[in-house]
């Protein structure tokens, strides 16, 4: 149905391919589409009288496409690993296009496999599942072959279904992660939007591995496919996205899945729908108060409120302009007395800040009010920028108990914030949030989208970019992680690093612990964050040198069920329970995550540990020359440039 709503007629032969595709994306998985009044799971789809625009394709020709098998596969055998003894079973696969490949695997790896594809395809797989083989605690060469014949006969449903057939989870289970399409998305054509100023047009795009790398793949009319490079680490974006890729959890915070906006059931009118309802999900707004030369009214204050009620969305209130610090304290004093208990940040200038600190009245002093510094950083900037926040800081600091946000924006060359990580993370206690941001300015934005034009003019393959045309062509938010991991001397790894939306599991504690209400709704192919905790040498280290952040992730979704634990010591003893399970050895680095294993700890523990947690957050910002809908549809934050592209939906 989308083929039918984004692929404009006169295209080229191989945009019926792109069809095809599409075809076999419907119902990527079986108990996510039920919100569209399609009863996915028995194939019932509605049919149209036609094939016009919108019109779903027949139950008879989902069938064709969907279960027609493009691989074959078959276990031919087994033998002993080398070094380790244990019996390895050899599985020969046939690419569609005829490439052969041959795997050997432990039966628990192939056993893990399973249980992720009965996750992610719990109606498809049950025929597959009656026919996996369970444990057997006795060997023997009996046990074997007869693992072999059920293994056979599981690979041959399994790769009986195209649908199965080209699920991530099997493909990357496997080892056949080459070619892999991590989802399929909506884009605009960057050569059209920016260089020939058509604006925004939805046009088909993907996001699809090829050399080790991700890239987002953009199905132009006027110049065919236009690649950028999305994460140069396939192995990374694989775990920093896999939750939202299979969206197996049952979890409240599982609303959205990478891929949902094009898949065929959903028609324009759904589309629409998200694009209005982005502002709800959005995490902050922005509102400067001061435009045109002066503040704002009170009413317009007022009237913007009242257009958040029934949104969590916390205010991001920008007066960089403005040089009068009292007339900023007044102005945001009313906005505080007209948002109640609703979360501001008050962005601006560390000048501002620390003259706005010394006001006997100051609007800091606010519980609600939460302070926030923003720097656009280039390279031989970094001894400025470091001077200021500590002065900042120092300032703050004599005010009990209040945070900082300070978010930087990098351009490339990227400039060296070894010594600025090295101060914000020493002052955990009043740095609760730091946020590095890829910015590419307009610029830099116009010169790749040059170059891309250039080589789709030409057709050179992305297989044949140098390695500088790459770089141009890139928002690849993996080359932060890798500079931070660089800068702290792998202190920071990217192992340490975890999807962004594990973040709403803290949305009932932070409700529980009066910190007020959250949505936080973030996009995991948008970047990636590190949770840090108090260490004993007064710093601090990342959590998952502690614990397992993926096993106490999974522990910790209990708090999103409706049927979850209400109260503080409820929760607390589910976080409990989930730290137990996935503890490291050397878990006794932090003194707060031993005193929240110990029986006798209770909410205080768990508010310690929260109160003490300083978050690193890394994500590109929404990027005209290489949008993604997914990541339109949730943002951090609900900024001018994501009004102005949700509106051309």
């Amino acid at each position: 149905a989308l083929c039918n709503l984004c692929c404009y007629s006169g295209v080229s032969d191989k945009f019926s391919s792109f069809h095809v595709d599409f075809l076999s994306f419907i119902n990527h998985r079986d108990q996510r589409c039920h919100s569209d009044g399609v009863n996915s799971g028995d194939w019932s789809i509605e049919r149209g009288g036609g094939r016009g625009p919108g019109m779903y394709p027949s139950v008879a020709e989902l069938s064709a496409v969907i279960d027609t098998a493009p691989w074959s596969a078959s276990v031919t055998g087994s033998q002993k690993a080398a070094k380790t003894g244990v019996v390895e079973y050899t599985l020969e696969l046939t690419s569609p296009k005829g490439t052969p490949f041959v795997r050997s695997f432990r039966y628990s790896k192939l056993r893990e496999i399973h249980k992720e594809l009965v996750k992610m395809f719990p109606r498809m797989m049950k025929d597959a599942n009656d026919v996996f083989p369970g444990k057997s605690w006795v060997g023997g060469s009996t046990v074997v072959r007869d693992r072999i014949s059920a293994l056979n006969r599981y690979f041959q449903i399994v790769f009986g279904l195209r649908l199965l057939a080209e699920s991530i989870v099997l493909r990357v289970g496997l080892g056949l992660m080459e070619g892999v399409v991590w989802y399929r998305t909506l884009s605009s054509c960057p050569v059209s939007t920016i260089l020939d100023r058509k604006g925004i047009r939805w046009v088909p795009a993907t996001v699809e591995e090829s050399g080790g790398k991700v890239y987002l793949v953009t199905y132009s009319q006027e110049y065919g496919a236009v690649r950028t490079l999305y994460c140069d680490s396939a192995e990374f974006f694989y775990r920093i996205t896999k939750r939202q890729l299979y969206c197996a959890s049952k979890a409240a915070y599982c609303e959205r899945w990478l891929g949902s906006i094009a898949s065929a059931n959903r028609m324009v009118a759904k589309i629409k729908a998200d694009a209005a309802s982005v502002r709800q999900r959005c995490s902050v707004i922005d509102v400067p108060l001061f435009e045109g030369g002066r503040l704002i009214s009170d009413g317009k204050i007022d009237a913007l409120v009242a257009s958040l009620k029934g949104t969590d969305m916390i205010i991001r209130a920008q007066t960089k302009t403005c040089v009068d610090i009292y007339l900023i304290n007044t102005k945001l004093l009313y906005l505080v007395r007209a948002a109640g208990s609703r979360s501001i940040l008050a962005d601006m200038p560390h000048d501002r800040l620390i003259e706005l600190s010394q006001l006997q009245d100051s609007v800091l002093l606010k519980r609600c009010v939460t302070p926030a510094v923003t720097y656009f950083l280039r390279a031989g900037e970094e001894l400025q920028c470091h001077r200021e926040l500590v002065q900042t800081i120092s300032a703050l600091s004599l005010i009990t108990g209040i945070d900082l946000h300070v978010t930087i924006h990098l351009e490339r060359p990227w400039p060296d914030i070894g010594l600025l990580l090295e101060m914000l993370r020493k002052h955990h206690d009043t740095v609760r949030l730091i946020r590095f941001v890829l910015s590419r300015p307009r610029q830099v934005m116009i010169g790749a989208v040059q170059e891309l034009k250039r080589l789709a003019t030409n057709g050179t393959p992305h297989r044949a970019l140098t390695p500088d045309q790459s770089k141009v062509a890139s928002v690849d938010f993996f080359e932060l992680v890798r500079l931070i991991a660089s800068v702290t001397e792998n202190e920071l790894s990217p192992d340490d690093f975890i999807a962004p939306s594990c973040c709403t599991l803290l949305e009932p504690l932070l409700e529980k612990m009066n910190y007020g209400q959250f949505k936080i709704r973030p996009c995991d192919s948008a970047g990636a964050m590190a949770i840090l905790i108090p260490a004993k040498a007064g710093d601090n280290i990342s959590l998952n040198k502690c614990v397992d952040t993926e096993v106490l992730m999974d522990g910790l979704e209990p708090l999103c069920l409706p049927d979850g634990p209400k109260t503080t010591l409820g929760m607390a003893a589910v976080a409990r329970k989930a730290l137990k399970d996935s503890i490291r050895p050397k878990h006794d680095r932090s003194p707060v995550v031993a005193e929240l294993l110990s029986e006798s700890s209770g909410a205080g523990s768990l508010v310690k540990l929260l109160g003490k947690s300083q978050v690193l957050l890394v994500h590109r910002a929404v990027d005209l020359a290489a949008l993604d809908i997914e990541h339109v549809l949730a943002p951090v934050e609900f900024s001018p440039i994501v009004e102005s592209v949700t509106s051309s939906m």
